[in-house]
C-alpha cells in the first residue's frame, strides 16, 4: 500500500508537470498504454515465491496508472464545472468507492483472469467517451478563444 500511495503521489505531480508540457489527450494515451501494458504483465505474469519484488512493482504501476487517470478525470471535472464543481466531485468519489464496494463483494466469486478480463473491458469501453468529452473540451475552448480574439 505505501508503493501504491508512494507511487500515485509520484504520479499525481507528473501528470500536473507534463501537464504544462503536453496536451490532456497525450497524457491520456500515455495512461492508457501504461494501464494496458500493466493489464497484460498482470495477465501473463504467475506469482513465484521469489518474486517478491515484482508485487511492489505492480502495485507502483498500479498506482502511477491510478495517478494518470484520476487527475485527468478530476481536472477535466473542474474545468467543465469551475463555479458549481462540488456536486460533480461528489458524484465522482461517490461512483468510485460504490464501484469498489461492488468489486469487493464480487471478488471471492470471480477467478483472477475474469478480474483482468473486467478491468480491460472497462478500461476500453470508459476511454471511448472520455475520449469524446476531452476532444469536446478542446473545441470549445478553441471556439472560446476565437470569440475572444473578435
Amino acid at each position: 500500500m505505501m508503493c501504491l500511495g508512494g507511487a500515485h503521489t509520484l504520479g499525481s505531480i507528473g501528470v500536473h508537470l507534463f501537464s504544462q508540457h503536453f496536451q490532456r489527450p497525450i497524457i491520456m494515451a500515455g495512461g492508457l498504454v501504461c494501464q494496458s501494458g500493466l493489464l497484460m504483465v498482470l495477465w501473463l505474469w504467475t506469482p513465484v515465491k521469489d518474486d517478491a519484488a515484482v508485487f511492489y512493482v505492480i502495485a507502483g504501476g498500479w498506482g502511477l496508472c491510478h495517478a494518470i487517470w484520476e487527475t485527468l478525470s478530476l481536472t477535466f471535472l473542474a474545468a467543465t464545472y469551475p463555479d458549481d464543481w462540488q456536486a460533480p466531485f461528489c458524484t465522482y468519489y461517490q461512483l468510485q468507492w460504490f464501484g469498489m464496494a461492488i468489486s469487493f463483494c464480487i471478488s471471492p466469486y470471480l477467478c483472477t483472469e475474469i478480474k483482468i478480463l473486467a478491468l480491460a473491458i472497462f478500461l476500453a469501453v470508459a476511454i471511448i467517451p472520455y475520449t469524446i468529452l476531452e476532444f469536446r473540451l478542446h473545441h470549445r475552448s478553441q471556439m472560446q478563444n476565437r470569440t475572444d480574439m473578435l
